[in-house]
């Protein structure tokens, strides 16, 4: 069952992996659950095709370093 084309199924919740049962209270939620991540997804691709959204590569400073990269509208956002 592919619920979304950006979404594979085996990222999908075990409760959307079964059968859909009507009234299945673990499935509502995870169906929530997973129309806001898809609206998530939507705005965040809205916004890097408009230029809002840019990608930025930051130092995160813990015990040590690593350089992550990581999506913002701006340095400061993103640091």
């Amino acid at each position: 069952m592919q619920l979304h084309k950006y979404i594979p199924e085996k990222k999908l919740p075990p409760a959307l992996r079964r059968p859909v049962v009507f009234g299945d209270k673990e499935q509502i939620s995870a169906l929530y659950d997973l129309e806001a991540k898809i609206e998530r997804m939507e705005t965040e691709q809205a916004e890097i095709a408009g230029n809002e959204l840019k990608y930025f590569n930051v130092t995160i400073d813990f015990s040590g370093s690593q350089e992550i990269e990581l999506i913002a509208k701006n340095r400061a956002d993103a640091e």
